[in-house]
């Protein structure tokens, strides 16, 4: 299991074999050696060298992909070190997606024009539809509601091209951080900490238009955040006039951490272009072509050096422009590429897609992909809802291309194509413009807009008719003031932190699970990167960046380690001090006095580790300890492991955490019967409507509380009350707290904030940045300064809005005023509230009962499957997936219940006449005749 000596030869110039460093040990299978630790910084391996010295005794491939001095990694088969990847527009999209779900064996991407990872089929807050229909070539839509799906309507073609403005960039992280799971399943994407440590991100605009610019713009927020160092592991370059010599030389030195490379060779060399089979690795079925291209340097061919390798993704134009490269030859691009390929000994590798494969013809599951089945790489979603995963039909292709370069070496050293490359007198025949002669374009004008409603008419009439029969005036009640505790997760987490320290006299607790530290979102650090400041920003506002500039969105979750806990303790104390506590009067545009906080208790957890990575709690902790809150007042949980996985499960941690929550802000509880298990009667809706301190903010119409019984009675002592910020656009509902509520007297109110509202209609208004508050449109809680830029004061929206509410349930300032308000409302024996809830109980275990006898336990499981592929695959046909559902109960086998496609007859019809040879190619390979 150990190599008896590892001798690693490292030149930064194989040719002169210069600058020589060597690294001598012995290491278990499978350890990572960091050369950046040593003097030189990346370079070339000798194979010869290391096949003399590693002891490894199965033949050792004359070729290594992607070798470079970052990071070698030592195993008994071989080497599979990293490669990269880029492209140009549509091609762009792909080589982030490979670069993305790839992420261990490809950490180089050089991408111009390209749209963030997943954009083209996420839906963001308040973003308009439009019909659906066979050929608009959007068939999956990722936050659409299932009103949505049932009427038809999906996402603009390219619509975070066509208005970059509404994209969401503090939302796009989350889909590769949390759809696989932690660890990542098999076949899904790459763990994004491979990312964050070692990629190197190139992105640059291209010949574009300003909304080009926008576009590219969010790619770099995107990546901001996923980059442990965005400084020095992302360059963005927003220089459209730049040659396209310059750029394939900037983007070989960032990737190749910037080692600068030889100028390209004079010409390419005829023996050098080869052509390779991409069948069956890649599938017909798809749109792939039969053949690729490589072009394998004289160095890399003759065993003269070990040679990475570098994937180049084609374009395809527009719609309106459609085009496609020629098959067997090289475009005036990738001759350019091919040039530095020869000069700096790296392996061209050039997929081939099928123009005018016409799948959306022959396959009527790929009805919906005009796109694809034109010859463009599927970025949209057009050939399945896995389009970004290791799954997809191309990433997958792609992937398998790869593997078999890797596996068989000899594809580098077989016979030359018979097709020659362009000769330079064709080359110079062609002028080179900017990444290709066809720059994106509009496909068609952007959707417009919906109007701005105005401040009463957010909340629809069936709202306002609900309201009249569920919803109730805000009760007082009597509350101990001594006993007012705040707590939230993640976002709501960041804004619980917010709000104790804001009004520190009034809220003696806090628990965030998951929170950052005051005033931290706008506050910028020496170390941290900044991004170009547009509408699609996620932070509008910043406390030290130059005009036109701004932080990434969460920089002190994702790069905690920049993070000054000093600092923002000085910058929380240089704020105003109100002249009263809030419990006497509050809204103004101050802060109560800090030293309030020397009362105060905090309960602290991480759990979110990909998006809280390393001390980014602990932050928080050191923070509340410089303002003066005492050691055992604060405890902090970190549920995260060095590999950014969980120590405990997400459900136990839940149930651990919210005793241990309670019991330390509050003191000692009593446990109830049934964690989770709560009164339904307990429940109440109130109208937050007259604590508004504005209609724009995406408050709902209504909040929930939970009033145990106890604290229902006039002459009851007095009861806790504790604050709940929900997560993100998440229903107010927390059985395991109102169970916890029920047992110890604990008044549970939640205010809510709905999803997709109306914040981006109104925000930021007449300025630069207007509607950049998309995480507010989403029913998030303002911790990031998006609704403005004095978020940390008591006079901020939401912090008003809160503590309104707040103050009206404790009797905190009428009561200094009169008497006369005083006195606790009165609560009915049950809440109506309480009552549907009951019955929607009653009806789902009706149903599931149901459902069981019907079918069978096998047969519920298929329903479930279901329902999960009737909200995610958007534009499968309804009568395919209504057949399969009546087949799903009448299966006989359990393990095969849910896969009734494979026991369809498959058919393909093609136009006559016709000859597709790739859908021939494809029933070979399967073994089925079709019908034709």
């Amino acid at each position: 299991g150990t190599a008896a000596a590892l001798c690693v030869s490292c030149g930064r110039c194989a040719r002169t074999q210069r600058s020589r460093v060597t690294v001598q040990g012995t290491f278990e299978r499978g350890t990572r050696l960091d050369c950046r630790n040593y003097p030189l910084r990346s370079c070339p391996i000798s194979a010869k060298h290391l096949r003399a010295t590693a002891g490894i005794h199965q033949p050792v491939f004359n070729i290594y992909i992607g070798i470079a001095c970052s990071e070698v990694q030592v195993t008994q088969d071989g080497m599979r070190s990293p490669a990269s990847v880029s492209g140009y527009g549509n091609g762009a999209d792909m080589a982030v997606q490979v670069h993305t779900a790839l992420s261990s064996r490809v950490q180089g991407v050089c991408a111009v024009g390209a749209q963030p990872y997943h954009c083209a089929v996420q839906r963001f807050a308040s973003e308009p539809l439009v019909s659906q229909r066979v050929g608009s070539g959007v068939p999956v839509c990722d936050g659409c509601s299932i009103w949505s799906f049932l009427s038809r309507r999906t996402l603009h073609f390219d619509h975070c091209r066509l208005n970059p403005d509404a994209v969401d960039v503090g939302k796009l992280p989350d889909y590769p951080r949390r759809t696989c799971g932690h660890p990542p399943r098999p076949h899904c994407i790459d763990d994004v900490r491979n990312i964050s440590i070692s990629s190197r991100v190139y992105l640059g605009v291209g010949n574009t238009s300003r909304t080009g610019f926008r576009v590219v713009a969010n790619t770099v927020g995107v990546y901001a955040q996923m980059l442990s160092d965005p400084v020095a592991q992302l360059i963005y370059q927003n220089d459209s006039d730049i040659s396209v010599s310059d750029e394939i030389y900037n983007c070989l030195q960032h990737v190749h951490h910037g080692q600068p490379p030889f100028p390209p060779a004079p010409r390419t060399r005829m023996e050098g272009l080869r052509n390779f089979s991409q069948w069956p690795a890649a599938s017909a079925a798809h749109g792939w072509a039969e053949t690729g291209l490589i072009y394998v340097p004289r160095n890399c061919s003759a065993h003269i050096t070990a040679c990475r390798l570098h994937v180049r993704f084609h374009d395809c134009g527009t719609r309106q422009a459609a085009w496609s490269p020629p098959p067997f030859s090289l475009t005036p691009d990738e001759t350019l590429w091919a040039r530095f390929a020869e000069s700096n000994s790296f392996v061209l590798m050039l997929p081939r897609l099928q123009p005018q494969n016409l799948i959306n013809r022959s396959h009527a599951r790929f009805a919906n992909a005009p796109d694809v089945s034109r010859g463009c790489w599927d970025a949209f979603g057009q050939l399945g809802t896995d389009y970004a995963l290791q799954s997809g039909a191309h990433v997958s292709g792609a992937i398998a291309l790869i593997d078999q370069l890797a596996d068989s070496p000899s594809l580098l050293l077989g016979a030359p194509h018979s097709h020659s490359a362009p000769s330079p007198q064709a080359e110079s025949a062609h002028a080179l413009p900017a990444h290709g002669q066809h720059p994106p374009a509009l496909a068609s004008p952007p959707p417009p807009l919906e109007p701005a409603l105005e401040a009463g008419s957010y909340f629809t009439p069936l709202a306002q008719l609900t309201s009249r029969f569920f919803v109730r005036p805000l009760p007082r009640l009597n509350v101990d003031r001594a006993s007012i505790a705040v707590g939230g997760f993640s976002n709501s987490g960041d804004f619980a932190i917010q709000f104790q320290t804001v009004f520190s006299a009034t809220v003696r607790g806090v628990c965030a699970d998951d929170g950052q530290p005051f005033g931290c979102a706008t506050t910028r650090f020496p170390r941290d990167a900044l991004i170009p400041q547009t509408r699609a920003s996620s932070v509008p506002h910043c406390n030290g960046c130059p005009p036109d500039s701004t932080l990434p969105y969460d920089h002190c979750k994702s790069h905690s380690h920049f993070v000054d806990p000093a600092l923002l303790a000085a910058h929380a104390k240089e704020l105003p001090a109100c002249p009263a506590p809030s419990y006497e009067a509050a809204g103004g545009a101050c802060i109560d006095d800090v030293s309030f906080l020397n009362a105060s208790r905090s309960y602290l957890t991480r759990s979110e580790c990909r998006t809280y990575t390393g001390p980014a709690v602990e932050n928080t902790r050191r923070v509340y300890t410089l303002l003066g809150q005492p050691q055992n007042g604060s405890e902090y949980i970190d549920n995260c492991r060095a590999d950014g996985t969980t120590r405990v499960k997400k459900l136990q941690f839940a149930h651990e955490t919210t005793r241990r929550c309670l019991s330390h802000v509050f003191g000692r509880l009593a446990a109830p019967v049934i964690s989770g298990l709560f009164n339904p009667l307990s429940l109440f809706a109130f109208d937050q409507t007259p604590f508004l301190a504005s209609a724009d903010a995406g408050f709902a119409p209504f909040g929930i509380m939970y009033v145990p019984r106890r604290c229902r009675r006039t002459l009851s002592p007095p009861c806790r009350l504790f604050f709940k910020f929900q997560a993100c656009g998440a229903p107010p509902l927390a059985p395991l707290l109102f169970s916890w509520a029920d047992a110890n007297g604990i008044i549970v109110v939640i205010p809510y904030k709905r999803a997709d509202n109306n914040a981006t209609r109104a925000c930021n208004r007449g300025s630069a940045v207007s509607s950049n508050c998309k995480e507010i449109a989403r029913g998030c809680w303002d911790g990031y300064g998006q609704l403005s830029a004095h978020y940390t004061l008591q006079a901020a929206p939401d912090m008003l809005t809160a503590w309104r509410m707040l103050s009206h349930v404790a009797m905190l300032e009428d009561c200094t005023r009169t008497t006369a308000t005083c006195a606790p409302s009165q609560l009915p024996f049950g809440s109506a509230l309480g009552a549907v809830f009951i019955s929607l109980l009653v009806a789902i275990s009706v149903l599931t009962v149901a459902v069981i006898y019907l079918c069978g336990w096998s047969g519920t499981r298929c329903v479930l499957f279901l329902g999960q592929r009737f909200r995610a695959r958007f534009g499968s046909p309804l009568g395919t997936s209504w057949s399969c559902a009546l087949r799903r109960c009448e299966c006989r086998r359990p393990h095969t219940c849910c896969g009734c496609v494979s026991a369809e007859k498959r058919a393909w019809v093609v136009p006559t006449g016709a000859r597709d040879t790739s859908v021939q190619q494809e029933l070979l390979l399967r073994g089925s005749s079709g019908t034709w």
